[in-house]
């Protein structure tokens, strides 16, 4: 029976010795299931913020884009602005140019048509004054040569001139040679 009991004993020990044995894999097996769980909530966190950062890069350069997207959107409006007040300033310099050229016209028509005006009467002073004028003063001054350009014709010949008697007239008596059929100018 001492036998017995001692291999009971023994078949104990040799349980007991097992089980703790079990209890030691099981507590490894723990021990390797938890370190595989933190090893897998680790690559997850390092997942997400690897995607976290794509995600912020992705945006920052989606922000770049937009950002230069407008730059050039502002100066494309810009550019037309400019080009419309260019048009518009091209437009009024040409109105007021047209307006100045207008004007020129009519101030140099109405010029014109001064001088015509004045022109005329002159003439018609003139007439007026021949019709007033002595007819004997009037043949001597048709029958002088006219200078033409400041020179006198090549058959020009100075005229004579007699002394008057009289105190109170200023007669003078030209006479002429050469050509008496000389147009005026």
């Amino acid at each position: 029976m001492e036998e017995l009991r001692e291999m009971m004993r023994s078949l104990m020990q040799s349980q007991t010795a097992r089980e703790k044995q079990q209890e030691t894999r099981d507590k490894q097996e723990e021990c390797r299931l938890r370190g595989m769980e933190l090893r897998e909530q680790d690559r997850q966190k390092q997942q997400k913020e690897e995607a976290k950062r794509i995600m912020e890069r992705q945006l920052l350069e989606e922000l770049e884009r937009q950002r230069h997207r407008q730059a050039e959107l502002t100066a494309q409006k810009a550019r037309k602005e400019e080009e419309k007040s260019k048009r518009a300033a091209a437009e009024k310099l040409e109105k007021v140019n047209s307006s100045l050229q207008s004007h020129l016209q009519r101030s140099k028509e109405e010029r014109e048509r001064e001088l015509i005006s004045m022109k005329q009467q002159i003439a018609t002073l003139m007439q007026l004054q021949r019709s007033r004028a002595d007819p004997a003063q009037l043949e001597r001054k048709n029958k002088i040569p006219k200078r033409k350009k400041g020179k006198l014709p090549s058959d020009f010949t100075p005229p004579l001139r007699k002394p008057c008697c009289t105190r109170g007239s200023r007669n003078t008596g030209l006479k002429t040679h050469g050509n008496e059929n000389q147009t005026r100018v």
